[in-house]
């Protein structure tokens, strides 16, 4: 990986929601897990129900997002995919073919899993601490706030990033351990400021007063 592919990658993953975590040392050590792929128009980089195998930094190219035979979305530079299926080893959702000429940066399988095992232990012990500090979470047992904390990894956010938008379908419930947040209701127009130890559902739109680190909480860990 050169010193230019190096920089590109490393602003990818300092904005990703799982390795943005990462301190500038541990996300060095992930960029030398990439290397690079060539594709071609109307060539598929996976297909649905697929066993997810490879994660994928887009460098530049058009890349289409097909569930079943109806085409969703388009994901160009800087876009990242492929790494669900990977984090809860399930198959493939939708299947990807490029559209126009580009470079991709792909980890394969086994190189994702060694990453997750250090991020998942770092991200772990930061959750645990928070809940054992916070009072909305003491009342929890220590089995309860171990399954917790495996369903979280901390995300920071800096001052005026949108953390949500109003009507999107929501996938991760947001914990807020520094910082503030400002909630605005577009229908009623009310603006609502969260602290330490405030929830966030996935269907509202938060921006932050602040620099600010969130816990990310899978909605499905949330509701078993």
């Amino acid at each position: 990986v050169s010193a230019e592919h190096r920089k590109f990658i490393l602003k990818v993953l300092q904005k990703h929601f799982v390795f943005g975590n990462l301190d500038d040392e541990e996300q060095e050590m992930v960029v030398d897990h990439f290397e690079m792929q060539q594709s071609k128009p109307e060539e598929v980089i996976f297909s649905q129900d697929e066993v997810g195998d490879c994660w994928y930094i887009i460098q530049s190219g058009v890349f289409e997002v097909c569930v079943g035979t109806t085409a969703v979305r388009q994901l160009r530079a800087k876009h990242s995919f492929g790494e669900l299926a990977m984090l809860y080893s399930v198959p493939r959702t939708a299947t990807v073919t490029c559209k126009e000429k580009g470079v991709l940066w792909k980890m394969d399988a086994d190189q994702f899993r060694v990453c997750m095992q250090q991020l998942s232990s770092k991200s772990m012990k930061k959750a645990l601490e928070f809940f054992e500090a916070d009072p909305n979470y003491r009342h929890m047992s220590k089995e309860e706030k171990s399954v917790l904390a495996t369903a979280c990894s901390v995300q920071n956010f800096a001052a005026g990033d949108t953390i949500l938008r109003e009507g999107e379908v929501g996938e991760w419930m947001f914990i807020l351990i520094e910082g503030t947040v400002k909630t605005v209701d577009q229908q009623l127009g009310c603006i609502e400021v969260g602290r330490d130890g405030n929830w966030s559902s996935p269907d509202r739109e938060t921006r932050s007063g602040s620099a600010i680190k969130s816990l990310l909480m899978d909605n499905a860990a949330e509701q078993t």
